[in-house]
């Protein structure tokens, strides 16, 4: 093991453990630009990979008003690639994160850099993805447009939308009282950009490595999901885990994380052996 001082890291980049045998595990930022999501599951799995958040830096949040999902995927990657982590490298995040995510496995591919494991958190991709027809899942759209009504229905009448609310239709409301007022400005740019955010397939999927899509499925079972909330659309090979609980309590809930951990475990635990196998070789 090299003695010598830890490479300085990006200002996108924070480790919140040390080094593992698994390789590095990155999470991607949420849209109040934080990796606050993933604490449970790094006590968790923390000694199995060396676990690394991504933030805003000052940079990023000068451009908040033009970045693009993609762009924000883009630049993450760079700094991720500059960093020299420990191989193999794996990325994850949660909802929304899971579309930086994705953007930044893609452009690590076109960097030289290969994703080992790309971990989707209940990160639904389905209307997001060019060429879906809502009346695919008409109930479930049904559902959706009698909630946004409900939520909406005095702007929709010619009303002044709440400053404080945002509410595209398709996209999950965000009341931002509910958050420190030093995300709010960030949670603004970033909802826009999921809003805008139409992803294109991989170029050629034989060149990333495995992709894993955790569902919550006491809501996503019965809203008119596939199994792997739209993702196999863009990446055609894709395995499933489904845990118990819903979407908001994936990440936070003792026995949720429990599941995404004991999952994460298993698939981290095959790539180092995967890694030893190449190595001797």
């Amino acid at each position: 093991m090299n003695g010598g001082p830890a490479r300085r890291l990006p200002a996108t980049l924070v480790r919140l453990t040390g080094p593992g045998q698994a390789g590095s595990l990155v999470f991607m930022p949420d849209m109040g630009g934080s990796v606050f999501y993933a604490r449970a599951l790094v006590q968790e799995i923390g000694g199995l990979a060396g676990c690394l958040g991504t933030r805003l830096d000052p940079a990023l949040s000068a451009d908040l008003g033009r970045l693009t999902v993609p762009e924000l995927g883009r630049r993450l990657a760079q700094d991720i690639a500059r960093a020299g982590l420990p191989q193999p490298l794996h990325l994850g995040g949660f909802s929304f994160a899971g579309y930086v995510a994705f953007e930044a496995a893609r452009h690590l591919d076109a960097l030289g850099l290969q994703v080992e494991t790309l971990w989707l958190f209940d990160s639904e991709v389905l209307r997001k993805v060019p060429g879906f027809r809502r009346w695919h899942a008409p109930l479930a759209e049904t559902r959706r447009a009698l909630g946004f009504t409900r939520r909406n229905w005095r702007v929709m009448l010619g009303g002044r939308p709440h400053p404080e609310v945002l509410h595209a239709y398709e996209e999950v409301p965000m009341y931002l009282w509910e958050h420190p007022e030093g995300c709010r400005e960030i949670i603004r740019g970033l909802y826009r950009a999921s809003t805008e955010y139409r992803p294109e397939p991989w170029p050629d999927p034989r060149l990333l490595g495995r992709t894993v899509v955790l569902r919550g499925v006491l809501e996503r079972r019965h809203r008119g999901f596939p199994d792997d909330l739209g993702w196999r659309q863009l990446i055609p090979r894709c395995d499933v885990v489904d845990v118990g609980g819903k979407h908001l309590g994936m990440m936070t809930d003792p026995g949720a994380v429990s599941q995404v951990a004991a999952a994460m475990r298993e698939g981290l635990a095959a790539g180092i052996g995967n890694t030893m196998g190449r190595t001797s070789a």
